[in-house]
C-alpha cells in the first residue's frame, strides 16, 4: 500500500504533547477534569493504529461502560478517523477500521468476558478509578500478552483507588511512564473558567477533582494516598 499523507484537524497542548512524545509500554496518566484526556487518547489509538505493520491490528478504548465509553471517546474517535480516507465506521459495534486493517474499538470493563479471548496491540483504560480493581491483572493485561501490547491508565483519583495504586506503584519504575497534572499544570482552563468551577465545589472536591490530590479527604476513604505509599515502602 501507498503511504498518503493524512491531516487530522488535533493541535495537542503543551501538556498533551509531552504525554504523546514520552509515552511507553506502561503508562499511568493522572490528570484534572477537563484536560483533554479523552481526545489524548483517541489520538494516540489513532496514530499507533495507522502506524501499526501487524496483521489485523486491535486497539480499544475501555472505560467502566459501555455507553460510558460511547459518551467520552465515541464521538471524537468517529469524527477524527474520517480523516483518514477510505475508513470504515460500525455504529452498532463502535468501531474504526482504517485501511490497514487496524481497527480501534470502544469496550465497557463492566463486560469483562467480552474481552477475554481477543488481543490488544494498545488500548487506553480511561476512569480507571471507576474500574473493579481486578480488572486490569484478570482480564486487561493477558490481552496485550501475545502482541506484546501497550497501555495507558488514566482518569481523576478517588482517594485510594486502583488508578492511584498504580500510579503510586510505578512512579519511580524507569521503564514506566507516570505522570499526575493537575490544573496550574496543565493550564488546560482558563482563569474565568476555573472560577466558575471552584465557586460550584468543595474544598474536598475541588482538591479531588482538579488538582488530583490523592489524599484529598473523602467521606468513604479509609487510608489516604500517603499511608498506601509509606506501607508499599516498608520492608518486612
Amino acid at each position: 500500500m501507498a503511504d498518503i499523507q493524512v491531516d487530522i484537524p488535533y493541535v495537542p497542548r503543551d501538556w498533551q504533547k509531552y504525554v504523546h512524545l514520552n509515552k511507553r509500554n506502561r503508562n499511568v496518566l493522572i490528570v484534572h477534569r477537563r484536560a483533554g484526556k479523552s481526545v489524548l487518547a483517541v489520538m494516540e489509538l489513532i496514530d499507533c493504529a495507522l502506524r501499526c505493520t501487524k496483521k489485523n491490528g486491535r486497539f480499544g478504548y475501555i472505560a467502566p461502560f459501555r455507553s460510558q465509553a460511547k459518551d467520552l471517546a465515541w464521538a471524537y474517535l468517529k469524527d477524527l478517523s474520517l480523516h483518514v480516507p477510505h475508513t470504515t465506521v460500525s455504529e452498532t459495534e463502535l468501531w474504526v477500521e482504517f485501511p490497514n486493517k487496524a481497527r480501534i474499538r470502544c469496550y465497557g470493563s463492566d463486560n469483562a468476558p467480552a474481552l477475554r479471548g481477543i488481543y490488544f496491540d494498545g488500548c487506553v483504560l480511561d476512569e480507571m478509578a471507576d474500574v473493579d480493581p481486578d480488572f486490569v491483572g484478570q482480564i486487561l493485561m493477558p490481552t496485550l500478552a501475545d502482541r506484546d501490547g501497550w497501555l495507558i491508565q488514566m482518569g481523576t483519583p478517588h482517594g485510594t483507588d486502583g488508578l492511584s495504586q498504580a500510579y503510586l506503584k510505578h512512579k519511580d519504575d524507569p521503564t514506566w511512564f507516570c505522570v499526575k497534572m493537575d490544573v496550574a499544570q496543565t493550564k488546560a482552563l482558563n482563569e474565568t473558567q476555573l472560577a466558575v468551577l471552584r465557586s460550584g465545589m468543595t474544598n474536598a472536591e475541588w482538591e479531588q477533582e482538579m488538582m488530583c490530590n490523592l489524599d484529598a479527604a473523602t467521606p468513604d476513604v479509609l487510608l489516604c494516598g500517603a499511608d498506601v505509599e509509606a506501607a508499599m515502602l516498608r520492608q518486612l
